[in-house]
């Protein structure tokens, strides 16, 4: 009974192996297989050709390790290339943007609305960020009290609020966004006057508005002849929205201000306005 069990046990696991040597000898396998099937073919047929082709896989296989390891390397090297191309391209970007807005100031025009002094802006809280900011000019660049600060927004001047505090090197501007800040506009196209608001976000607010005027959302928001502080004619933003006061008797807009309050770099400060008489 045993030698009868024994028997078939070493003729399935002849079957076994001949099934496998069948299947290695008709596949095209990778170096790996192929070393593993040389070592299958040594143990069945320990011969000398054999194990030479046993050795010749081990060889392959340090070869096809080193060339892993070496494509490894490249892609590591090309990793740390495309990071610091990405880092030189966003420098670039930026230099670039920087460039247009100086060319802008540079080309600004004093002789429109008097002479200015370029600034940037050197400081700014989160908890007033739509009220204050800090320039880099002062009483030595000739920033003066109520000074008009304005910024370049796409291809004219925009207004973004006055000089109130002024050291020897630096000066603390107020936004137009801020609630303490208020300044006298008109409805370009239609005439009609009205007074700006900020609402401490990056949406303004004009009052006293006619109820039966001819304002309409998209209309332009310019400063008005009557204002002490800003030459006429400024563009300050668009009409988004249009309601009644309480009583019916006047109107609100809502405005969009046409400054980017959150791309803030160079300011243009007004020193003296055309047609201001000097002693």
């Amino acid at each position: 009974m045993n030698e009868e069990f024994s028997s078939r046990r070493t003729n399935l696991l002849f079957v076994v192996l001949t099934v496998i040597n069948l299947f290695l000898l008709t596949t095209h396998l990778n170096v790996y297989i192929r070393f593993a099937k040389n070592i299958l073919f040594y143990l069945l047929n320990p011969t000398t050709a054999v194990a030479g082709q046993a050795l010749e896989s081990t060889r392959n296989i340090s070869q096809t390790l080193h060339e892993v390891l070496r494509v490894h390397q490249d892609n590591l090297s090309l990793v740390k290339d495309l990071q610091r191309y990405v880092y030189l391209d966003h420098d670039y970007q930026r230099m670039k943007d920087e460039n247009a807005r100086l060319h802008q100031l540079v080309n600004f025009p004093p002789t429109k609305m008097g002479n200015y002094v370029p600034a940037r802006i050197v400081s700014r809280e989160p908890a007033s960020w739509f009220q204050w900011v800090v320039i880099s000019k002062g009483s030595e660049d000739g920033i003066t009290i109520d000074a008009p600060v304005l910024v370049w927004a796409g291809s004219r001047p925009a207004v973004l609020g006055r000089a109130v505090e002024i050291f020897a090197h630096s000066a603390k501007v107020v936004l137009i966004t801020n609630t303490l800040c208020a300044l006298p506009v008109q409805i370009k196209g239609i005439g009609e006057d009205g007074l700006l608001e900020g609402q401490n976000n990056a949406e303004l607010r004009v009052n006293y508005l006619r109820a039966g005027g001819k304002i309409a959302i998209g209309d332009e928001v310019v400063t008005s002849p009557l204002s002490a502080v800003f030459p006429e004619g400024i563009t300050v933003g668009y009409v988004r929205d249009i309601t009644f006061s309480e009583n019916d008797t006047l109107r609100i807009a809502a405005v969009r201000p046409l400054v980017n309050f959150n791309r803030l770099r160079e300011v243009m400060v007004l020193t003296s306005r055309t047609g201001d008489r000097h002693e």
